[in-house]
């Protein structure tokens, strides 16, 4: 790796003399670089530009750079590189797994001892790290249910992961590790038609209040086939449909296509012909995703109401 490498700005001290290094520490001092590893420095104005997923992939790099064997890139870490999503903050420290008992964990990287097989090593950018499936499996063993659904269906909606059984695979490569229960109740309620993470979490939330399961990506078409709407959610037995509305859908530019005023009038549009052909349609966003309580109303409003309780 080049020491002054432009697009990862990794700076090596191995490659560096006691003058150099000095430097180094000054500019740290002052504010010009940031130490991610142990010899490892970045400039700390690019750096702090970087999206955090991007800060997250230049540790990645940087950490390899110091291994003297290509590290396995793990949980969270493997979900940036495979440009899958997540829950919470994960990204101060790179995650990666190895079988060997004399793996340590150390500053700024988290160092996971879980069984290996190689299928379940696959390279990304030039970094080994888990397949996509068993990047699903190891979250979703690690963390809450709503973590591992998000990445599960993602994964399956991308295309990465080929199908639930793959993720059964993967899962059963690995047998007896703690949350391996909650890991395959993930993998059995996934779905690779949910098309974000706030879709993924409604539609957890409305498992938990008991409603009708819903149908995902609904084509709502006129009598005559034309296309009215394609809804996140359509509750058959009731005629009601639901969209989850992230911030992301207004002023994002991949999905706007335009100023956000426009994109607000043609969704009104849109919203007024769907509902002449609905008995109600419920909208709701990130926090009534995650709250049975907030969530419950809203879709009573529009005519949802559960059929029975589900406990957690």
């Amino acid at each position: 790796m080049d020491r002054w490498d432009v697009d990862l700005i990794v700076v090596m001290q191995t490659a560096l003399g006691g003058g150099e290094l000095r430097s180094l520490a000054r500019d740290v001092e002052r504010g010009l670089r940031r130490r991610l590893f142990r010899g490892v420095y970045v400039d700390r104005v690019r750096f702090d530009a970087l999206p955090p997923t991007e800060q997250h992939r230049v540790r990645m790099a940087g950490y390899a750079a110091t291994c003297l064997e290509p590290p396995v890139f793990s949980h969270w870490s493997a979900a940036v590189a495979e440009d899958l999503p997540f829950l919470g903050d994960h990204l101060g420290v790179v995650h990666t797994i190895t079988g060997s008992r004399s793996a340590r964990s150390r500053t700024g990287a988290s160092v996971h001892l879980l069984a290996l097989p190689g299928s379940d090593v696959v390279e990304v950018d030039g970094l080994r790290c888990t397949s996509p499936a068993r990047t699903v499996v190891d979250v979703a063993c690690a963390s809450g249910f709503d973590d591992g659904l998000v990445l599960a269906d993602a994964a399956l909606h991308s295309g990465l992961v080929g199908g639930k059984e793959m993720l059964r695979e993967a899962l059963a490569a690995v047998p007896g590790r703690k949350g391996a229960v909650r890991a395959a109740e993930v993998v059995e309620f996934a779905d690779g038609d949910a098309e974000s993470p706030g879709e993924s979490l409604g539609r957890h939330t409305m498992h938990r209040m008991g409603v009708e399961p819903p149908l995902l990506q609904w084509r709502l078409l006129r009598v005559d086939g034309v296309l009215i709407a394609r809804l996140d959610f359509f509750f058959p037995s009731v005629n009601v449909g639901a969209e989850f509305d992230g911030r992301v859908k207004y002023f994002d530019p991949r999905f706007t296509k335009g100023e956000a005023n426009e994109v607000l009038y043609r969704e009104k549009l849109r919203e007024d012909e769907a509902r002449r052909h609905l008995a109600g349609l419920a909208r709701f966003g990130w926090r009534e995703a995650r709250s049975v309580d907030l969530l419950r109303p809203i879709l009573a409003g529009a005519g949802v109401r559960p059929r029975h309780f589900v406990l957690l």
